[in-house]
């Protein structure tokens, strides 16, 4: 009987075995002999069988008749649809950039895309606003404004009681009239109530009065402020003033709309200029100054899909950029579908394509900055880039990855997993000339799709920017709260027009009634007939003097503005007030002007 001696891989030995049988993903365990860790050669198991006679008389292999040493495998990547049982094995392990076409298969989009529920008929805009900003939480807003109101009278020595408390339909009228200002702008905000025809709204002063609208504003919160940790503590946070707000805000996004297979992770900015570390100035943006919000939205129709505030460098750092942190951390919850994503120059690099692909499951397509690391940069070369023509391609692909250089008016590089390479019959794009003729200039169909979809956090900013609401001022946790509100409308408009059960309206309309239906027949204004001795002539009845106010640490007197001349128009600081309204007021003639009223 003659003897053959070969070396069976782990593929072969499993063909043996069966299919119960797993191999862990970290190797072979201690337990067999002939265990052997010290080799860092990544490559496959080998196992080393002794010498065996191979003829047909003898009976099958057993595993216990061979003598087994395994190499240790390190975590990569797994190949999409790995088979149970097998050694894990990366995509693109072994791969180089090769200029031939490589036969590559773009993965099927196969998920469910729309709101996630069908609203009845009889829903209006408000229901389809409450998905997103729900009862919840406005009234949760409703209680930390109460209590911030209440704590800011007790922390000047005031009663807290006095404190007129805002109820539920109250809030909902105050977001009613932010609305509708955004519709209706003028200078100043308190121009609404002004008695000028030209300026003032007359129904806005029957809804709420101009000092029960500003003390609302001016109180406004959305957390406990005695509950805030302190800068320099554990758990400190840039965000807490809105950190509740903005997770039940994303949740909502996420849970009420499954996004086309197209999406955009961009920057959006928030503007503001007043002081925070949050503040970033980013030149080529049409907000220069404001606070950065990374956004992820659909291409098809501008729905913000995910979103999340940048606070700056992280003290525990970040392991391959921030610009890889940014785009996995928005793509989680899309993960393992075969979306695709498009960015700029500023998020790609070779290894977010790659893991992307690999790890997430989702395609990816973004222009390059040139020489960028892990590309061939022959793609890069100013010489080989000066002898090419306009329309001219010059591509590589590594595996799925496709990077090319494509001739426009100037060189254009970009790379992804989301086109195969470019075909000998490319698409044409019409370009004008100097002398004003259109040419048709050969374009690869990657930078089509990357013109088509790129624009979908552009498109939700555009529509933002139509009716914002026209709220200023130096809190900068307050330009975040009504930017949310204005992409929480226009996200529950795409709902709204994607609904079979509704018409299609424009955006302005939709605002409109959803300011209407917010306020409903709310009205702040008491009754009109014989006045009684309640709370609102407390003022008349009892004994109110002007007294000055105190000095400050270096011995001068505080002033205070006077609250009758800034209704007038006039900006006149006092020194006087008076104690039991706890307002400035001059003297003469405002003090008794004032408590005659």
């Amino acid at each position: 009987m003659a003897a053959d001696k070969r070396r069976y891989t782990v593929e072969e030995c499993l063909s043996f075995l069966d299919d119960d049988f797993d191999i862990p993903e970290d190797g072979f365990d201690s337990e067999f002999e002939g265990l052997d860790d010290d080799d860092d050669d990544p490559c496959a198991e080998i196992i080393d069988i002794t010498t065996h006679d191979l003829t047909n008389d003898e009976p099958p292999l057993r595993l216990s008749d061979f003598e087994i040493t395994s190499k240790k495998v390190q975590d990569e990547p797994r190949v999409v649809g790995n088979d149970r049982g097998r050694p894990a094995k990366t995509v693109f392990d072994g791969l180089d950039w090769v200029n031939e076409k490589v036969d590559i298969e773009i993965p099927n989009f196969m998920q469910h895309v729309g709101p996630t529920k069908v609203m009845p008929k009889e829903s209006t805009e408000l229901d389809f606003f409450l998905l997103f900003i729900d009862n919840r939480m406005l009234n949760e807003i409703v209680r930390e404004t109460n209590r911030y109101a209440e704590q800011s009278l007790k922390a000047k020595n005031n009663d807290s009681s006095s404190w007129d408390r805002i109820e539920f339909q109250e809030m909902k009228a105050f977001f009613g009239l932010l609305i509708a200002m955004s519709m209706h702008k003028v200078p100043w905000l308190c121009d609404y109530w002004s008695d000028d025809w030209i300026l003032g709204v007359p129904a806005f002063a029957q809804i709420m009065t101009r000092n029960r609208f500003f003390a609302i504003l001016n109180n406004l919160h959305l957390a406990d402020n005695s509950l805030m940790p302190q800068r320099g503590t554990e758990g400190f946070d840039k965000l807490y003033k809105v950190r509740s707000f903005i997770y039940n805000v994303r949740a909502n996004f996420l849970s009420n709309y499954d996004p086309h297979r197209e999406q955009a992770i961009d920057e959006a900015m928030i503007k503001y200029k007043g002081r925070t570390t949050l503040k970033q100035y980013m030149p080529m943006k049409p907000i220069k100054r404001g606070i950065k919000m990374w956004c992820r939205a659909d291409s098809k129709n501008g729905y913000l899909c995910d979103f999340d505030i940048y606070t700056g460098k992280q003290e525990q750092g970040i392991q391959y950029g921030l610009s890889y942190s940014v785009v996995t951390r928005l793509c989680k919850s899309i993960k393992g579908h075969w979306y695709a994503v498009f960015f700029d120059n500023f998020f790609t690099s070779y290894k977010l394509i790659e893991d992307l692909y690999s790890d997430y499951k989702i395609l990816s397509c973004g222009t390059l900055r040139s020489g960028r690391v892990g590309f061939p940069q022959m793609l890069f070369d100013k010489t080989v880039i000066k002898s090419m023509n306009r329309g001219e391609v010059k591509w590589s692909m590594k595996g799925p990855v496709l990077a090319l250089t494509w001739i426009d008016k100037r060189p254009v590089h970009i790379a992804g997993t989301y086109t195969k390479c470019p075909q000998d019959n490319m698409p044409t794009v019409e370009r004008k000339k100097k002398d004003g003729s259109i040419e048709n200039v050969t374009c690869p169909e990657i930078v089509i799709n990357y013109n088509s979809y790129m624009g979908g956090v552009d498109r939700n900013d555009q529509m933002k920017s139509y009716y914002p609401i026209p709220v200023t001022g130096k809190k900068w946790w307050v330009r975040i709260f009504f930017d949310v509100i204005d992409r929480s409308i226009h996200n529950a408009y795409i709902l709204y027009q994607e609904s079979p059960s509704h018409a299609q309206q424009s955006f302005k309309d939709f605002r409109v009634r959803l300011a209407k239906q917010l306020i409903g027949n709310f009205s702040s204004r008491k009754r009109m007939g014989r006045p009684s001795a309640g709370p609102s002539l407390k003022r008349h009845r009892e004994n109110h003097f002007p007294e000055l106010l105190p000095t400050n640490e270096k011995g001068r007197r505080k002033e205070r503005r006077c609250k009758v001349c800034y209704g007038k128009g006039n900006r006149k600081q006092t020194i006087y007030f008076c104690s039991s309204c706890d307002i400035g007021l001059c003297p003469a003639p405002c003090f008794k002007d004032f408590h005659s009223l």
